[in-house]
């Protein structure tokens, strides 16, 4: 069996993002369309895929726990879950690819860090939290929706329109946290020259030497024209909790921040 060619690990996250554009767009869902054909077009090459577990374990520097903001859709939105879950069966089929359990599913936002001394420490976490609910309760609650689906090196995700609505969630975690101001200015894989690319999309399987043909047969069996969307109501601080046993644990959700928009003007709130 031939080995997958490597393709240089570079993301500053422990999750794959899609690469930012050189293009400008009329809206955020050809714009998100247009990147993930691009990455798309970029695979051709790659006969089987990579190992993501070998990929997980170089990322997060042997299995160190690690910090973000981020929706655990699959704790809290359990009836979107099932609806996603009910499109995807089929990925099951494909030789070299296992679909996460669904409690384990998330939307990430903004990584933080690991837990690690020259990065960040535990008892650094609730800051975080502090600095960025007033910000967050202020933003209104938005709807997204399921519009492609599509692999990486090394995993198979779903990908969301938001009309650019979590470009403004970003904006007030980089704004509020001096922290991820600081990574949005130096080390976040979406953002180039001060401008925020984020595309939202929920990682759903993940992959070991799986055949880029089949797994191409497969995802042209998805239908996403039903519509799968979520109402966006709150972004939760989450800590991963990187385990080379387990390797799937549940999110464990430190803080969870409401989205209020006007309502949070009515009186006062935690």
């Amino acid at each position: 069996m031939n080995k997958p060619e490597q393709i240089k690990i570079s993301n500053f996250e422990p999750y794959s993002t899609v690469s930012i554009p050189s293009n400008t767009f009329n809206s955020s869902k050809e714009e998100y369309l247009h990147r993930i054909n691009e990455d798309s077009q970029k695979l051709n090459k790659l006969h089987l895929t990579e190992n993501f577990w070998e990929n997980y374990e170089q990322k997060t520097f042997s299995w160190k726990q690690w910090i973000a903001f981020m929706i655990p859709v699959g704790l809290k939105n359990k009836e979107f879950v099932e609806s996603l879950s009910a499109e995807i069966t089929n990925i099951s089929n494909i030789d070299g690819a296992t679909l996460f359990p669904d409690s384990y599913l998330y939307l990430p936002i903004s990584f933080i860090g690991y837990l690690k001394p020259d990065d960040i420490m535990w008892s650094q976490v609730e800051s975080f939290y502090v600095n960025a609910s007033p910000r967050m309760h202020r933003i209104d609650p938005f709807e997204i929706n399921a519009i492609e689906i599509a692999m990486d090196k090394d995993t198979i995700y779903v990908a969301f329109d938001d009309d650019y609505h979590f470009k403004e969630i970003r904006k007030q975690l980089m704004l509020g946290v001096p922290h991820i101001n600081k990574l949005f200015k130096n080390n976040d894989s979406q953002v180039e020259q001060e401008s925020d690319h984020f595309l939202p999309k929920i990682d759903i399987a993940f992959l070991n030497q799986a055949n880029q043909a089949d797994i191409k047969v497969q995802l042209k069996k998805v239908n996403l024209k039903k519509t799968i969307s979520l109402t966006v109501d709150y972004v939760s601080l989450v800590r991963m909790a990187s385990d080379p046993q387990l390797k799937m644990s549940d999110p464990d959700i430190i803080a969870e921040i409401p989205l209020m928009g006007k309502e949070y003007r009515t009186g006062y709130h935690n």
